[in-house]
């Protein structure tokens, strides 16, 4: 069994992987978040815009509110790709989390993991793992800078999408300067600030809406509002 690096490649290295394969096939975490997927949609824009054959392998189905992130890009068929080039996942740190594509996973000629969680144990043939990025879109965005591809205004969206949620908004302590000068750099390829976050955020859905009302009726409220749960 071929022994698994342990050490993090470079960027630099992983984008010539990347331009000497002819099929890439992503993999995301199952419970897509819009990390994972909004980083696996800019990489396969990308990834496509350099004539690569590639697709995102997904297990279950994608929540109603980042349903805007895919355009034909995502696939639960296995067998969309057979025997890829490179099988990369994106921001995973466990292949378990792959669920019923582990197999599919390690068919890759070559396997390859980006992650930016500080719990991640490199499993794969190459690895770029960052914990110091507050969001694997971090990582995705300065990788795509070592392609020979034009970002547009659907990668960057994507990775803005990717951003914001790891973020919350720009609000979590994990969010840095560096976070907030690649979102002023997505501005300049046109991404529309407003109308991501009215999807991610605004959109209030009727399953929503309804699971809002049901918490609303079932609060309990003790210690004058000091605690509260639902029952």
């Amino acid at each position: 069994m071929k022994k698994m690096n342990r050490e993090n490649n470079t960027l630099k290295q992983i984008a010539e992987f990347l331009m000497a394969s002819k099929s890439v096939l992503l993999f995301t975490h199952i419970n897509m978040d819009g990390d994972t997927l909004g980083s696996s949609v800019a990489l396969c824009i990308a990834l496509r815009k350099l004539g690569k054959q590639a697709h995102i392998l997904i297990e279950d189905d994608i929540a109603a509110f980042l349903r805007f992130l895919d355009k034909d890009y995502c696939t639960y068929d296995n067998h969309v790709i057979e025997n890829p080039d490179i099988c990369l996942c994106i921001d995973c740190g466990d292949v378990d989390r792959f669920k019923e594509r582990k197999d599919k996973f390690f068919e890759g000629k070559q396997k390859g993991c980006i992650d930016h969680h500080v719990t991640t144990e490199p499993f794969a043939d190459f690895n770029f793992i960052d914990p110091t990025a507050s969001a694997t879109g971090e990582i995705i965005y300065e990788l795509l800078k070592e392609l020979p591809v034009e970002i547009d205004k659907d990668i960057a969206s994507a990775i803005f999408a990717a951003i914001t949620t790891d973020t919350g908004n720009f609000q979590y302590s994990n969010t840095t300067k560096k976070t907030h000068l690649i979102a002023a750099e997505l501005w300049d390829y046109g991404v529309d600030y407003n109308e991501i976050s009215v999807e991610l955020y605004q959109n209030n859905r009727l399953e929503k809406l309804l699971l809002q009302t049901k918490a609303l009726q079932e609060l309990n409220v003790f210690a004058g509002g000091r605690l509260l749960f639902v029952a």
